[in-house]
């Protein structure tokens, strides 16, 4: 026969024996260790700190990027685009994988960029994006940097002008022939090719082409002047002392990017001298004309004020008073 005392030692001992299990139990099931955190996020790009990046036009520079994975993000590869929306940058193989590396915390790549030779100077806006992927290549974070490249050029895409205008007769009458000279001078800083010069607004019962046509196209090297000839003919319709015949350029820096063409507009005066009849008539016919122009700097950045001051010359055998000048075609381009 058990006793009493038996019986309540055999409880006892139960009793502690359910109480350590239910403790190993617990302790096998407890997540809330830091060790096992869960990080969903991208690594961070430690050597970025949102300022532009600089390089001169015409080079490429090795962009670095690097990545910090101290909390061992929870990813299985990254996958780095670089692009830009600007056509001053280019950017060479703009997506990247990287694959997780155990006990890494240090991500290393570089993207090749470059800035066209045409570029001109500025800053210019780029985009990483890493996109971080699990096992099964599901998406699973992304961020975005955005930052500037910063050109530096010395380009000046208004820097083929008309120097001079000249016909190879000092005066005309109907039916001379003579060489109407277009001089160009290059200080774009990058040779120009086919340049066009046209002539616009001619009257053909006052001039006509002698041979060719009326547009023309010259190459220029930088920092050179060009010539362009149009052999013509004065007619019987001259009437004033004073002709004109209009003249258009066009040209650009870089055929594939529309916002570096250049078109320049002016008038020719050619000194004539019509029939005998008509003289009376002629008098006062660009009896004032322009001779030059000029603004107070050579290079005039966007928001800076300059002065533009125009040389009238008096053809005529009288004193002028109250001459007035304005400008006629303004072109505003916004911001």
């Amino acid at each position: 026969m058990i006793s009493f005392k038996k019986i309540i030692a055999a409880l006892l001992a139960s009793a502690i024996t359910a109480l350590s299990c239910t403790a190993v139990v617990f302790a096998e099931n407890d997540t809330s260790s830091e060790d096992n955190t869960v990080y969903r996020y991208s690594p961070n790009w430690i050597n970025y700190s949102g300022y532009s990046f600089s390089m001169k036009a015409g080079t490429h520079v090795f962009l670095p990027v690097q990545l910090s994975d101290t909390e061992q993000a929870d990813f299985s590869f990254l996958k780095l685009t670089m692009t830009s929306t600007s056509e001053e940058i280019v950017i060479d193989k703009t997506t990247h994988k990287i694959y997780k590396s155990l006990n890494s915390e240090l991500y290393n790549d570089s993207f090749e960029v470059t800035a066209a030779e045409t570029s001109i100077a500025g800053k210019y806006p780029v985009t990483l994006t890493i996109e971080s992927y699990d096992n099964n290549k599901t998406l699973i974070a992304t961020q975005n940097m955005n930052f500037s490249m910063e050109v530096t050029s010395e380009l000046d895409p208004s820097g083929l002008t008309i120097v001079s205008c000249k016909q190879s007769k000092d005066v005309l009458k109907p039916g001379d022939s003579f060489n109407l000279v277009v001089t160009l001078k290059n200080t774009s800083g990058i040779d120009i090719k086919d340049a066009e010069v046209e002539l616009t607004d001619m009257e053909q019962a006052k001039f006509v082409l002698d041979k060719g046509f009326t547009k023309q196209y010259v190459n220029i090297p930088n920092g050179k002047t060009g010539t362009v000839t149009f052999p013509m003919i004065a007619q019987k319709g001259i009437q004033y002392l004073r002709e004109t015949i209009g003249l258009k350029l066009t040209y650009t820096l870089d055929k594939d990017k529309p916002s570096l063409k250049r078109e320049t507009n002016t008038s020719v005066i050619l000194t004539c001298q019509p029939d005998a009849e008509k003289i009376a008539e002629s008098f006062g016919a660009h009896d004032l004309t322009m001779t030059s122009y000029a603004a107070s700097s050579d290079s005039i950045k966007d928001g800076t004020k300059f002065s533009l001051t125009v040389e009238i010359k008096n053809n005529s055998n009288n004193d002028m008073s109250s001459a007035r000048s304005w400008i006629q075609r303004f072109q505003y381009k916004s911001r």
